[in-house]
């Protein structure tokens, strides 16, 4: 196995244990977690949010957008570029992550859980991945921000895409623990 590519997977696995330990998912693995709107017949409505708090989120996300960024190197592109042709590195592991990384794919341009329809269409989990994280948390893309003010004022629907939103980042990191465990059993067996 190259340096490099050592040094990468280390690194992926470093990055994908401090997810792992973070309030955010210690919040989503409590079996509580979500939201309940409730209603009455006068149409007065109630939200019920057991989410992550705000500074949970953020820290995560902080994290959590080293993996989908293309530019990044712990991300599931860069792992596609720089490990994958790595000719030292087990064809399980090159198997493992191309399986998990075409599953992730799969699920995130699926149509999301929660049909959420506004304006006609209802999102995937990607766009309701992308539309928070560049649109809010971690960049402010004009148009996303635009998108994501709408959602903010449809004051029933933003809880529940708040709870898809949190529930996609929970799956992916999952298969971003897959590809960490797999690449820690890659890196202890090539000394």
């Amino acid at each position: 196995m190259r340096k490099e590519t050592r040094e990468l997977l280390q690194l992926f696995v470093g990055k994908a244990r401090k997810l792992e330990s973070s309030r955010f998912v210690k919040k989503m693995s409590d079996p509580s977690a979500g939201v309940t709107i409730s209603g009455t017949t006068n149409g007065r409505s109630h939200t019920d949010r057991r989410l992550p708090d705000q500074e949970a989120i953020d820290a995560f996300v902080l994290t959590f957008r080293l993996f989908i960024q293309p530019n990044d190197r712990t991300s599931f592109d860069s792992l596609s570029k720089r490990v994958l042709p790595d000719p030292d590195v087990s064809i399980e592991w090159k198997q493992e992550f191309t399986k998990v990384r075409d599953e992730l794919d799969q699920y995130l341009d699926a149509q999301a859980e929660i049909h959420l329809i506004r304006d006609g269409s209802s999102p995937t989990r990607r766009e309701v991945m992308d539309l928070i994280i560049y649109g809010d948390l971690a960049h402010s893309d004009k148009a996303k921000s635009r998108e994501l003010a709408a959602w903010k004022n449809e004051s029933w629907m933003f809880p529940l895409l708040e709870a898809e939103f949190s529930s996609i980042l929970m799956r992916v990191r999952r298969a971003i623990d897959r590809i960490a465990d797999l690449s820690e059993r890659e890196v202890d067996a090539n000394p």
